[in-house]
């Protein structure tokens, strides 16, 4: 039986290769890992060794041969072929041109077509997160998450005809994302902005009540306190809301005194003395500034008389608040708040 080589490309032993008595061929070793390695640079594809499975000499160097005294060539232990005309590494079958391709439409501008907004009613359900509330009104749309189990309106994002956006927690307007206040005219233009803003209103949610319930819980009683616009804010939405319940948080948390906030919604404030319970007040630059706080809408009986409603018992809708903020370093000094009726023309009749 005719012994031929196994490499790549080579022809030797094979019936029309003219016979060359200076090449021989050489069995695969028994040492298992050596034969690995012969079997790792020859780099057949599903290459199987058998018991006949034969290498010639041309892929071995010189210095892999000793002359036995009857005058056979024969490979030294450890040696290894080396010299092959093929790239040593496996080869990989080609993929045949499938029958069945496609060339598909970018779909890319049509999916920016789709996510563009040009005008309010482009602005669907569809377009409402998850677990939130979805409210089409003549002047603005309206998208709400609901606070199980009691129903307690968390967030809320209102879009305007203009595209123009207020975001609110817990009825406060809250400050736009920087990616917003750089676009141009504050206005979105996409689809996918909406969720951007609806997630980032849950993350200032836990953020800022975290923020202040740490402030609050470390707080130490003392009657001269300093508190934060945020607290204040927060002081205000409790206390317009439920007097009680005002009064049980205070034995729990240093909340500020009643006194305090009548005297901002009354008008008798002492600008000067009240800034000192608060942070310092820079002597720079400031501007006035103005935030609406929305309310629950319901009225409330206690010892003090009635809260969430005016003399003539018309329900508060919301609280006005003017801070004084200085440009530098954002400080803000609360010095008025203004309870606002629940419309305009109950307002200006009792004015």
């Amino acid at each position: 039986m005719v012994n031929k080589c196994c490499a790549v490309n080579c022809k030797s032993g094979y019936a029309l290769t003219p016979k060359d008595k200076s090449i021989s061929m050489h069995k695969f070793p028994a040492d298992v890992e050596l034969k690995n390695k012969w079997i790792r640079l020859i780099s057949r594809q599903d290459f199987k060794v058998s018991q006949t499975t034969t290498i010639c000499s041309e892929h071995f160097k010189k210095n892999c041969f000793y002359v036995t005294k009857s005058g056979m060539r024969k490979l030294k232990h450890k040696s290894v072929p080396t010299i092959f005309s093929h790239k040593t590494h496996a080869i990989v079958k080609e993929r045949p041109p499938s029958q069945n391709r496609q060339i598909l439409e970018d779909e890319l501008p049509t999916f920016k077509c789709n996510e563009k907004i040009c005008s309010l009613n482009e602005i669907t359900a569809d377009s409402c997160p998850d677990n939130w509330k979805f409210e089409i009104k003549d002047e603005y749309i309206r998208m709400y998450h609901l606070l199980d189990p009691i129903h307690i309106v968390k967030e809320t994002l209102l879009i305007y005809k203009d595209l123009h956006v207020k975001l609110c927690i817990n009825g406060c307007s809250v400050p736009f994302p920087v990616w917003l206040r750089s676009a141009k005219f504050c206005k979105i233009s996409k689809k996918s902005q909406i969720v951007e803003l609806c997630n980032y209103l849950k993350n200032k949610v836990e953020d800022d009540e975290s923020i202040i319930l740490d402030d609050l819980a470390s707080r130490k009683f003392s009657p001269f306190q300093k508190y934060s616009t945020d607290i204040i804010r927060f002081s205000l939405r409790v206390k317009f809301t439920s007097s009680a319940a005002y009064d049980v948080v205070r034995e729990y948390l240093n909340l500020p005194n009643p006194r305090m906030l009548r005297k901002l919604y009354s008008g008798t404030i002492d600008i000067d003395r009240f800034s000192k319970l608060q942070f310092p007040f820079p002597n720079t630059d400031v501007g006035l500034t103005f935030d609406e706080m929305y309310l629950q809408r319901e009225a409330e009986y206690s010892k003090c008389g009635f809260t969430g409603v005016d003399s003539h018992m018309i329900l508060y809708e919301s609280i006005y608040c003017f801070m004084i903020t200085t440009l530098i370093d954002g400080e803000t000094l609360m010095v008025k708040v203004l309870p606002i009726l629940k419309s305009l023309q109950n307002l200006s009749s009792m004015s």
